[in-house]
């Protein structure tokens, strides 16, 4: 029971700094490559291009991106993608963006992520405009592992300096009570609890 609840902590810190870590630590500026891989990094939609002309890839702490694209011919972004995975000690969650440029305007869509309103992204303080939500397995299952084993560490050793503090002053190990006067092995009177 306490391993279940331990890792049902570890799991939800696992989600909250991934999710911190894409509202608040800056995305990693990208190095373009032209042309080493020729298809895009994610599905994309059925009437965009079959190849992207340039792709880029970023890592930062917390934080790694890649990013394919096209270009029209006055040097502005037509069409582009953004994979990009959180998290720490090892990036536990991803989310795909595609976006493309139309005669309307920037039209957006968002993949395994779960957007944010204006009102939230300005209340946030964020650039970030989704959150995260596809498991990367082997990296939240280690990451989840390490936050039960921080939360367990800290959980056992808190109760275990606690039992030593009161252990040294004479009081009774499990409730506090002055165990003073009571002679070597004896039952504490308020819990009841055998010395």
């Amino acid at each position: 029971m306490v391993a279940a609840l331990l890792l049902v902590a570890g799991a939800a810190i696992t989600v909250l700094v991934s999710w911190a870590i894409a509202l608040w630590v800056p995305p990693p500026s990208g190095n373009r490559d032209f042309g080493s891989d020729p298809r895009w990094n994610a599905h994309v939609p059925a009437d965009w291009p079959k190849r992207p002309w340039f792709g880029y890839e970023g890592t930062a702490r917390g934080w790694r991106m890649r990013g394919m694209a096209t270009m029209r011919l006055d040097d502005t972004l037509d069409k582009f993608t953004y994979v990009w995975d959180t998290g720490w000690p090892w990036p536990a969650l991803r989310a795909e963006q595609f976006q493309s440029q139309g005669n309307r305007g920037l039209n957006k869509s968002v993949y395994w992520a779960a957007p944010l309103g204006r009102t939230a992204v300005r209340w946030l303080h964020t650039q970030n405009d989704a959150l995260p939500l596809r498991p990367q397995m082997a990296a939240f299952v280690g990451n989840t592992l390490f936050y039960a084993t921080l939360v367990g560490t800290v959980t056992v050793g808190v109760g275990t300096a606690r039992r030593l503090h009161r252990r040294g002053r004479g009081a009774c190990e499990r409730c506090g009570y002055d165990m003073g006067g009571l002679g070597e092995g004896a039952t504490c009177p308020e819990c009841g609890a055998q010395e």
